[in-house]
């Protein structure tokens, strides 16, 4: 069963839309106008599935929201990779929003049709990066009017963006999230951390943050020096948690202006907690921040590329209706 399945209102489902990653998957069934009438998500990501296993898992999620066995399926995200369901080749920097579509991959998965888009490749000289799944943000964000400008992408792995006259032209990956669960969990700092809460105003993330703008070169001692300064100061109290929270994210923030340094203005693609944490950050160091919520952006963009595809099923996207629809999930 779903972790979550909802279908808000009944009505003919002209497409489904997925959002499959590396541990979790998110679900949106839609009208032909776009709007979101049921939605599902769960834990059956790309690491615990062999390509064979794909099919059965969707066609399940496909059955809870009432779908027919007909119903079209567009999805980004890992079931294109290597290891996925399909696979579906990068596009490489620079590239357009249209690119993507003309890159998606199409089978039949019985009666079903399915398109896999594509994820997105860098190389210049020795640098390598690829992202799967935050293309089809880009691409949302872009038919938004944000044509040029760095867009910041926080999580697991937080990606920064370069857009110039609605290209894609370069982006870097930072293991910003992951290096944070590792290190409070399976590091010399794990019996310092705790799953206290903490927010953007906590001066022990505000202290980390700081130490992290500041001193980027110097991460591996910074961190070292969270675990000597609470045997040194070992009556304070701390949220060491915090600490590292705003060291990481702080150094993330300040090596990514070397990359990219025109950041006046800085377009946060997030959801969750980590919004409020990196936009402190980024007004920290001067950028005026606009925030968009990713969740909207995915549907918004596999939607857009999805009526490329189908139009026969899907109403215009730029139609005011069905833009609205896109960004709307009921239930």
């Amino acid at each position: 069963m779903a972790d979550f399945c909802s279908v808000a209102e009944p009505g003919h489902i002209a497409a489904i839309l997925v959002d499959w990653g590396t541990t979790n998957l998110r679900l949106w069934a839609i009208n032909p106008q776009g709007r979101v009438i049921g939605a599902a998500r769960g834990s059956e990501g790309m690491n615990t599935l062999s390509n064979s296993e794909f099919s059965s898992v969707f066609e399940r999620y496909a059955a809870e929201l009432g779908a027919h066995e007909t119903t079209p399926a567009m999805i980004c995200g890992m079931a294109g990779a290597r290891d996925g369901w399909r696979e579906a080749n990068y596009v490489a920097t620079p590239f357009r929003p249209d690119d993507l579509v003309s890159n998606t991959v199409h089978f039949q998965s019985g009666a079903r049709e399915i398109a896999i888009m594509p994820g997105a490749s860098f190389q210049h000289g020795n640098r390598f990066d690829v992202m799967r799944s935050e293309e089809t943000q880009l691409a949302a964000l872009i038919s938004r009017g944000v044509t040029d400008g760095v867009i910041c992408m926080p999580g697991t792995h937080s990606k920064w963006v370069d857009v110039r006259n609605g290209q894609i032209v370069s982006f870097s990956t930072s293991m910003t999230g992951e290096l944070f669960s590792v290190l409070k969990s399976h590091s010399i700092l794990r019996s310092l951390t705790t799953d206290a809460a903490f927010d953007e105003t906590d001066p022990d993330f505000n202290t980390g943050l700081k130490t992290g703008l500041d001193t980027p070169d110097d991460l591996m001692t910074n961190l070292f020096a969270l675990r000597a300064r609470a045997m040194i100061e070992r009556h304070a109290k701390m949220n060491m948690q915090a600490q590292l929270s705003g060291l990481l994210i702080g150094t993330d923030v300040a090596s990514a202006v070397d990359r990219f340094p025109q950041t006046d203005t800085v377009h946060l693609v997030s959801s969750g907690h980590s919004t409020q944490l990196y936009r402190r950050a980024l007004e920290a160091i001067g950028s005026s921040v606009q925030i968009h919520d990713g969740e909207e952006l995915s549907r918004t963009g596999l939607f857009q590329a999805a009526h490329s595809i189908w139009p026969h099923h899907l109403c215009e996207p730029d139609n005011p209706k069905a833009r609205q629809g896109a960004l709307t999930a009921d239930g």
